[in-house]
């Protein structure tokens, strides 16, 4: 606030001293406030608003999806699978690093794989599995049906999984905690579509099916053709 000062008052302090001497002292009286003139108040400084807080993350997750692509089982082992599944997840805007659910006996799935705590879930957020743990105790939650698209696979049965793009039939290789399955020759560690070698020796492969949650998911049977196409599971690291 603004005052208006008046003129200074003289203050006359008489001081005797020993001499007898007095002496006149002028002292700035302290300044009033004049009623007429006019008074601003001056704005309040502004107060700053409480940060906001920044967005938090959604809490962590691992994708999963089934390959909207389909596969003859010669695709040349479990680091061919990998690059396939690294490919559709990078054409379908995914990120991160992605692995194939594929094993041989030199390469299972539960050395290849990031063991996480995080919860596995599908491209449109349905859960498979809370964790590692829960992936590999033999079920999960929901069958991997879902492609890198999200989009998902009909049921159209085991007969039509000579080709067919809707085909739910998958390559594994792999038991439901993550090791090498032994009873098939996984098409010749995935290097051939062979299937009647000559000789009776007969080349097989052992899959999964996505419309399964119990151990089926990844070991449905074993003794599948190696001529049959099939598709791949896909795992964010």
């Amino acid at each position: 606030m603004r005052h208006s000062l008046n003129a200074s008052v003289v203050l006359s302090l008489a001081l005797a001293s020993a001499c007898g001497k007095v002496e006149s002292i002028e002292v700035d009286a302290p300044p009033s406030v004049d009623p007429d003139a006019s008074t601003s108040i001056d704005a309040p400084l502004p107060i700053d608003a409480p940060p906001v807080d920044a967005p938090i993350d959604a809490a962590p997750v691992k994708r999963v999806f089934i390959s909207s692509a389909t596969f003859f089982p010669d695709f040349g082992g479990t680091t061919q699978a990998d690059t396939a599944c690294q490919n559709m997840a990078t054409a379908a805007g995914l990120s991160g690093t992605y692995r194939a659910w594929v094993s041989t006996t030199a390469s299972p799935v539960n050395a290849r794989f990031t063991q996480s705590t995080d919860p596995y879930v599908m491209v449109d957020g349905t859960m498979i599995a809370a964790n590692w743990a829960d992936l590999t105790d033999g079920t999960i939650a929901h069958g991997i049906d879902r492609t890198e698209a999200g989009n998902l696979l009909p049921n159209t049965g085991i007969s039509n999984c000579h080709g067919s793009p809707t085909c739910f039939q998958t390559y594994t290789g792999t038991n439901p905690d993550g090791s090498a399955y032994a009873n098939d020759d996984q098409c010749l560690n995935w290097t051939t579509r062979i299937f009647d070698a000559g000789g009776g020796n007969l080349n097989t492969f052992s899959g999964g099916d996505s419309t399964y949650s119990g151990r089926e998911w990844t070991i449905r049977a074993a003794g599948f053709r190696c001529d049959y196409q099939a598709r791949i599971y896909c795992f964010q690291q």
